[in-house]
């Protein structure tokens, strides 16, 4: 009995064994694809875990987000911005043309009234006819008198007012500068001579001495717009003038000059071609009116072009 123990025993220890033995290819085989993983998964110095690299990675495509979202907002605000200041500037340019054509209008129709009233006052003046002392002529009460007196031709230039028509001709107003008795000076409305077509300015005698004259006292000639110089010298020791500026004239001259000019009476046997018609060169009342009207038919025209323009914005907007 204790024999077959004992074998059953051994036979159990040897069973036991080669149970515990592990089976060399199974070792080899796990022994490898462990050192793989754990070397696979090494960590080392000053590296993250995979977990927080995701983490990094999405926080930093959030700010990326974020701030990609900022300058859209910003560039969507910079846009709304520049297209406000676009429209505040073209509606106060839309509003200076209106009313630069507004103004052109009224200034038109002030022209107008201005030149209505001056050709009353002439009539007025040429159907009385009585005049007043050039010596006392700054105590007129109106703009335009009928004048006589003595004055001093002295020895001096003529001025010949260029681009003066009378017809289909062209030609120059010749003025002549006279003293009076406070000594200032007065300019003399001699008459028109032509001008050749090759420009070649008339040579007229100027008066000279102490002459008894009478005529129309009236303000100069319109300027209109100034451009260039008024005064030119010319070989012969003349001026030529672009237009009847007393102050440039003054200057020119160092010498004070009344602000009116006297237009001699036709019937007097001096000076050239003449007559008292005051508007010769300039436009009429009635054309006046009609460049005014002119004006603010572009001015309407103008503001209906914007409106239409808005109108037609506002609708294709909604």
């Amino acid at each position: 009995m204790r024999l077959d123990d004992s074998g059953e025993d051994a036979g159990n220890n040897q069973q036991n064994e080669q149970n515990r033995q592990p089976d060399p290819p199974r070792k080899r085989f796990y022994g490898t694809v462990g050192f793989a993983l754990v070397d696979h998964h090494v960590i080392q110095p000053g590296t993250q875990v995979p977990d927080d690299q995701d983490d990094e990675s999405d926080n930093q495509q959030f700010f990326h987000g974020i701030h990609r979202l900022w300058l859209n907002l910003v560039i969507i605000r910079d846009k709304r911005r520049f297209r406000l200041k676009t429209k505040l500037i073209l509606m106060l340019l839309a509003l200076l043309i209106e009313l630069a054509l507004l103004r052109l209008g009224f200034w038109q129709l002030a022209r107008g009234r201005e030149k209505q009233e001056q050709l009353a006052q002439v009539t007025e003046v040429l159907d009385g006819r009585r005049g007043i002392a050039l010596a006392d002529m700054e105590m007129a009460s109106r703009r335009i008198e009928w004048a006589e007196g003595l004055l001093h031709f002295p020895h001096g230039p003529l001025l010949m007012l260029d681009n003066q028509r009378r017809g289909n001709l062209v030609g120059v107003s010749v003025y002549q500068a006279a003293e009076r008795v406070d000594g200032s000076a007065l300019l003399v409305d001699l008459g028109w001579l032509p001008v050749a077509g090759d420009r070649q300015l008339p040579k007229p005698r100027p008066l000279a001495g102490k002459i008894h004259v009478q005529g129309l006292l009236m303000p100069p000639p319109s300027m209109g717009f100034a451009m260039g110089p008024a005064i030119s010298e010319q070989p012969d020791g003349n001026l030529l003038l672009t237009r009847l500026d007393i102050r440039a004239l003054a200057a020119h001259r160092n010498q004070r000059f009344a602000e009116r000019v006297l237009r001699l009476d036709p019937q007097l046997a001096l000076g050239f071609r003449r007559d008292l018609a005051i508007q010769t060169n300039t436009l009429t009342p009635e054309k006046h009116r009609g460049y005014a009207m002119q004006w603010f038919g572009l001015a309407a025209a103008f503001a209906v072009l914007c409106f239409g323009y808005w109108f037609r914005k506002k609708n294709g907007n909604r």
